[in-house]
């Protein structure tokens, strides 16, 4: 009577679908006929085996491929038939030598071994008078019958998904050619990004109507068919997506400020006023998962803005009034300068930049140093956040200097979607840069023209307070302070309205017009606007006289004409310049420079400064020196003009 062990595959074991176990060579054949191609194992227990029979391998390794030779045969000798996934003898091979070492453990002597354990017994099958070609049929049809069953389950499964996904929303396309998808019935503003959020709404759905923990594959499936289908949507379901304020629909002047709370609310911000609504806005915004809530603003106290920031921000009181326009442009959308927070050791510059996010979006944390990050992961960051706080920064490449400049000026940056495909995915770069910890002679120029400085005032160690108590006064008081700012804002919009004129126009122009319209609103005959100007030719002094600019300028008079010269060389003879300048060297920006490799990074992040002077300083390639050193050279001159 022969014996055959049917052993179905379950996914341990990646080429192999069956596997039958037989106990003569006659039956071991006819398989290998029937199944072709298959590949025939004959197992050997040897006389060093410390199982006396096989098995005896059911209770000392159990389930697999043990359990099945265990339960079904007895002596020392079994054939074995593999009937691979597909054809390719390659990935049978690629097996052999996990098995052939693991059955040699245990005192197996193998012939023809190519599979590996993870075989799961399906059933045992007595042959009785039928040959083993018949049960091979009833086994294969079976089977067969049972992956249909299970492939029916598994689309059944998608179907639902997607009826899900279908009957809940109306698929869209972004302008950046990002598919997301929105309540039916323009039910709300809130928008679920395809790629990054609509798996996890589908994984809850599918639980919450009782259909039980969906398959992560089945899940990624719909989500890929779903996006399929927005690439495919017509002009009329592409739309702009936007994250925490937008540009009202209808006004000339206004703004859409997003809560970010799960009743779906926003601020409608005009000229009448401002209110706090549900439901559909006329524009759709996308919700990133660190998102934080707002809270809902309130009406009681309109100078209670005015009084928290004064308590909690110590910023001097000529700069208070741009500090106000920079929270007004970040709600009513205008591009903003970057925010650069000076002051001395003491006059918790972090601490600032921490309140402003706190103030703008809720963000009650410090921020980070994103000086080492990659330009495309830093594009992403930005790309899921309205506001970012770089914190003690200690420099600044020109690469970051230019990515800075593209975020203030609402560019795009491009990225591959994936690795492993072409794919392009853009992605819109619009969000508040709030800078600290770097000495502004140290930023290009072009990031410079960019930029809004607000001076801190030193804070006094008897009257420093606790960072947390701070904080809580904030917490505590947000809804009012957006309430009083909202007020601001409104009266800003207002004066926008009936027009305002900014000349000449600086390169933040939009943040000129706010502070033009806060003069006009406020009576202030145009002390805010001249503010920022004086703002602008102080930075621009500032290049004028940084120390490095004058020291260079008169070793070029002292040498007539252009200069070729060693590193180390020119930072001496810079250094020589300080001190017949007599700078004040307590100041960092001011001391010697003590390492050729800094003083080089200072030259050449000024380099653009220097140009705008009219000095050309250039960094050729390093110079052998009889082949055993290389140098680094500048050369410097006077650019001609028309150069």
């Amino acid at each position: 009577m022969a014996i055959i062990v049917e052993c179905a595959n379950t996914g341990l074991l990646r080429d192999v679908d069956h596997f039958w176990v037989v106990t003569n060579e006659a039956d071991a054949n006819e398989l290998a006929v029937r199944l072709e191609p298959a590949v025939i194992l004959r197992i050997d227990l040897g006389n060093d085996s410390p199982v006396r029979d096989i098995r005896e391998w059911q209770p000392r390794h159990g389930g697999g491929e043990w359990e099945a030779l265990g339960v079904a045969l007895s002596g020392k000798t079994a054939y074995l038939a593999a009937s691979p996934m597909d054809r390719s003898v390659n990935a049978i091979v690629r097996a052999y030598g996990a098995v052939e070492t693991t059955l040699r453990a245990h005192g197996c002597l193998t012939l023809e071994v190519y599979l590996a354990p993870g075989m799961t017994l399906a059933s045992t099958l007595d042959s009785g008078d039928d040959s083993p070609a018949s049960l091979i049929d009833e086994t294969m049809n079976r089977r067969a019958t049972q992956m249909d069953e299970a492939q029916q389950a598994a689309d059944d499964e998608r179907e639902t998904m997607y009826r899900l996904v279908m009957d809940a929303f109306d698929l869209k396309l972004s302008t950046f050619n990002a598919p997301f998808v929105v309540l039916k019935n323009n039910a709300s503003s809130v928008a679920v990004r395809v790629h990054d959020h609509l798996g996890t709404w589908i994984t809850n759905e599918y639980r919450r109507m009782g259909f039980g923990i969906a398959q992560q594959g089945h899940v990624n499936d719909t989500v890929a068919t779903v996006a399929a289908q927005c690439y495919n949507l017509g002009e009329e379901d592409q739309h702009e997506l936007f994250l925490r304020i937008a540009p009202h629909p209808t006004e000339r002047f206004g703004s859409i400020v997003d809560l970010g709370d799960g009743l779906h609310r926003y601020v409608e911000l005009t000229p009448a006023g401002w209110s706090v609504q549900t439901g559909f806005a006329g524009v759709y915004f996308t919700r990133p998962g660190n998102l934080t809530k707002l809270p809902v603003p309130t009406r009681n106290d309109p100078l209670t803005y005015s009084r928290v920031m004064r308590e909690v921000l110590n910023v001097v009181e000529e700069d208070r009034a741009l500090m106000t326009a920079y929270h007004v442009g970040y709600f009513t959308g205008a591009p903003l300068p970057v925010a650069v927070f000076t002051g001395a050791s003491d006059s918790g510059k972090s601490t600032a930049s921490q309140l402003t996010g706190a103030v703008l979006d809720g963000l009650f944390k410090k921020g980070r140093s994103y000086a080492n990050e990659k330009l495309s992961d830093l594009a992403v960051v930005v790309g899921n956040n309205r506001i970012i706080t770089l914190n003690n920064v200690s420099r600044l490449t020109q690469e970051m200097s230019d990515f800075i400049c593209d975020v203030v000026d609402k560019s795009s940056h491009e990225r591959r979607t994936l690795r492993t495909t072409a794919e392009i995915t853009e992605i819109g770069l619009d969000a508040a840069i709030v800078l600290n910890g770097i000495g502004m002679a140290g930023m290009a120029s072009d990031l410079k023209t960019r930029m809004v400085s607000f001076d801190l005032e030193s804070i006094d160690k008897h009257t420093r307070r606790r960072g947390k108590g701070i904080t809580k006064q904030l917490k505590d008081s947000h809804a009012e302070c957006l309430g009083g700012l909202f007020d601001i804002a409104c009266a800003v919009l207002r004066q926008l309205d009936s027009g305002v004129t900014v000349s000449p126009l600086p390169r933040m122009a939009e943040y000129a017009e706010v502070l033009a319209a806060m003069d006009s609103a406020y009576g202030t005959g145009g002390k805010y606007l001249a503010h920022y100007f004086d703002k602008i030719e102080m930075l621009a002094e500032e290049v004028e006289d940084k120390p490095i600019f004058m020291a260079i300028e008169r070793i070029l008079d002292a040498e007539g004409g252009p200069l070729v010269v060693r590193n180390a060389e020119l930072m001496e003879r810079v250094n020589h310049e300080f001190t017949q300048l007599s700078f004040d060297h307590s100041n960092r920006e001011f001391q010697h420079f003590k390492s050729v490799q800094a003083f080089g990074t200072v030259l050449m992040r000024a380099a653009s400064d220097f140009r705008e002077r009219g000095i050309s300083v250039a960094k050729p390639p390093r110079i052998s020196d009889g082949g055993k050193s290389k140098y680094t050279y500048y050369t410097i001159s006077r650019i001609v003009s028309g150069q």
